[in-house]
């Protein structure tokens, strides 16, 4: 069974540190979507996340609702992060997920026109609101029985704690941990 931990609006030091070293000891990988105007000053955070193995992907540069915006701000948001992306470390990311999941079908198709992968999720577990690591812990154990994407934010202080106590439970459980970007389709050969 493959499960995505996905996390939004990195980087967050030091709690995206932490995070990382929780997924380095138990040996899992995992998708971190950046928000552009968190790059500058966290290029070596970044460099990190990718040299350890974990995904980026794009979560707009400054992390406003897309669908309160022009179609042409929507795109420029999204492509504004990728240029600070490459900046810092050399990477264009094709998978973007939109703030709050909100999108509109023009911006999604012109965004798709030009590479972007939407990559949402199906699994809210709400971790800003849990009142304790083991609360969000087992919101993400159950959640496994009909979702496989996670969303999670690397701002939250009880992520860390959280991800040590469950990640280990669902390995038990047989679940694999993937990076979202290898399971997005090919284009131009990569």
């Amino acid at each position: 069974m493959k499960y995505f931990l996905t996390f939004d609006g990195a980087p967050h030091p030091p709690f995206t540190n932490r995070i990382l070293d929780i997924l380095k000891e138990q040996q899992v990988h995992a998708t971190f979507f950046v928000e552009g105007h968190r790059i500058q000053g966290n290029e070596t955070l970044l460099k990190r996340i990718i040299d350890e193995g974990h995904g980026l992907g794009n979560h707009t540069y400054s992390h406003k609702v897309l669908t309160e915006m022009d179609s042409d701000e929507a795109i420029y948001e999204v492509e504004r992060c990728n240029q600070e992306l490459d900046k810092a470390c050399g990477q264009v990311v094709r998978a973007f997920r939109p703030p709050w999941g909100k999108i509109d079908a023009e911006v999604s198709e012109k965004l798709a026109a030009k590479g972007y992968v939407l990559c949402c999720w199906n699994a809210s577990v709400k971790d800003f609101e849990a009142p304790s690591a083991e609360v969000l812990a087992e919101r993400m154990f159950h959640c496994l029985a009909n979702y496989r994407v996670v969303v999670l934010h690397d701002h939250v202080s009880i992520v860390p704690e959280a991800l040590k106590m469950v990640i280990p439970r669902l390995k038990t459980a047989g679940v694999s941990f993937e990076r979202v970007e290898d399971y997005l389709p090919k284009m131009n050969g990569r």
